[in-house]
């Protein structure tokens, strides 16, 4: 008589492979994820342009430098960063899966900097 702490049956094994990275893989999602972002970009554009035309009456002057000066310059820059670094693998090293794990190397620097 069996223990029932013990399994008498053999551990499953798995017959599908490790996912394999492949440029599909890899610039899928991130292809995905700079339409998102544009997507968010545009939207904070406009909620700019109607701050700006209905809403900025009475605020003062360093909020208004704030939302102009520092949050566009940011989501700009960032949408910029992730175009540059999207065009970098898809045209500039198209079909290079070395490029791949390498890295973009302006991305590294202003990540780590």
């Amino acid at each position: 008589m069996a223990s029932p702490l013990v399994s008498t049956r053999a551990a499953p094994t798995s017959t599908m492979s490790p996912l394999t990275p492949t440029i599909a893989n890899i610039l899928g999602p991130s292809s995905i994820g700079i339409i998102l972002a544009s997507m968010i970009y545009g939207v904070n554009c406009l909620q700019a342009y109607l701050y700006y035309t209905r809403y900025s009456n009475g605020d003062g002057a360093a909020l208004r430098l704030y939302t102009s000066c520092i949050i566009r310059m940011v989501d700009s820059s960032h949408v910029i960063l992730l175009v540059m670094a999207y065009y970098h693998y898809t045209v500039t090293c198209f079909g290079d899966l070395l490029a791949l794990s390498i890295g973009y190397p302006y991305v590294w620097l202003d990540a780590h900097a």
